[in-house]
């Protein structure tokens, strides 16, 4: 994994690599984006570029044919190591000290880096612990942080971090990644990478049939529901909070809601969803003013069950569904 194999993302390789040839990396980053779009890939090209032992004479990217590169390839190397959440979703304490053991030794040459994937998951005292690593860093450690929610972490974290942020990738790109990789028609393709939202990893895992859901199903239930009816409301948002793809399905209604707002704003052709056109026309009655108040419900609703604020999910989508069907309805068009 070179910075060569790393898409959509110029400017925030040109960084890195500079930082390499000239030899001046920060001890700490924090990596900020949404969520697939190649942050922990370009974490480990990073890595591998700053322990290639030909980096000089490859322009600050890794040659992939010394010893070095051939280690971060066969995945032995010693100076790569990824921090993820546990399987309930935290870092805990007894991580954060396990890295700050690991990063105490001083390695010969080169650099140790060490990439917290979903540190938004870490709560207060793993922070806290683990801001000390911060203040005081071991030469040669490089400490990188991947979260697309950074306004959960510490400021005092935030702070010590040089901060890089990562834009979603061009639907154009994706689109072309997508024809070159899956046997995909051009109109399929094109719709995957609207669909994946900026997120390479998102349309490669909708292309592999990796959605878990059919969307027009999923909002027609939504849209069937009524306020005069509060029991069914409330047995689906049982059933939704229960349900595995919860996340992702949360996510597509932000994105459905979001193209809401486009078609109410003339703008269809900026849609997500295109296969939805004519629903979103049919419901673009409610108005912008109510449009926008359930896009920030839904967006405040995910932000709210996730780590690290972890909130009842059956009571928080029940206020997401009960706002959605008061709002959505025609008949109350504003």
């Amino acid at each position: 994994m070179s910075f060569s194999d790393i898409i959509g993302h110029d400017r925030e390789v040109a960084l890195l690599k500079n930082a390499v040839k000239t030899n001046r990396a920060a001890h700490a980053y924090l990596f900020t984006g949404i969520d697939g779009i190649g942050k922990v890939a370009t974490a480990r090209a990073f890595a591998m570029a700053l322990n290639c032992e030909s980096s000089a004479e490859s322009g600050g990217d890794s040659c992939g044919q010394c010893s070095s590169c051939r280690a971060f390839e066969d995945g032995s190397t010693l100076d790569f190591e990824l921090v993820l959440p546990d399987e309930k979703g935290y870092i805990k304490i007894e991580r954060v000290r396990e890295l700050q053991r690991a990063a105490r030794f001083r390695v010969e040459r080169g650099y140790r880096v060490f990439v917290i994937d979903g540190a938004e998951a870490m709560g207060k005292a793993p922070s806290n612990a683990f801001l000390k690593t911060l203040e005081e860093p071991t030469s040669g450690t490089i400490i990188i942080l991947v979260t697309p929610v950074p306004s959960a972490l510490l400021p005092t974290i935030l702070s010590r971090c040089q901060r890089i942020n990562f834009r979603p990738v061009g639907t154009a790109l994706i689109e072309s990644k997508l024809s070159e990789d899956a046997d995909l028609s051009d109109g399929d393709a094109r719709l995957l990478a609207t669909l994946a939202n900026g997120s390479i990893a998102r349309a490669v895992e909708i292309s592999s049939g990796g959605i878990g859901f059919d969307r027009a199903d999923f909002i027609g239930e939504l849209l069937g529901l009524s306020p005069a009816d509060p029991a069914a409301i409330l047995a689906v948002a049982q059933s939704l909070a229960k349900d595995v793809d919860l996340f992702e399905k949360l996510d597509f209604l932000k994105t459905w809601l979001r193209d809401l707002i486009l078609v109410i704003e003339d703008a269809g052709e900026m849609i997500v969803n295109c296969d939805m056109s004519k629903l979103l026309k049919e419901r673009s009655g409610i108005g912008l003013r109510r449009a926008m108040s359930l896009y920030e419900t839904a967006c405040a609703t995910e932000s709210e069950i996730m780590p690290p604020r972890n909130a009842n999910k059956r009571l928080a989508v029940e206020v997401l569904l009960l706002e959605f069907c008061k709002n959505i309805r025609m008949d109350r068009a504003a």
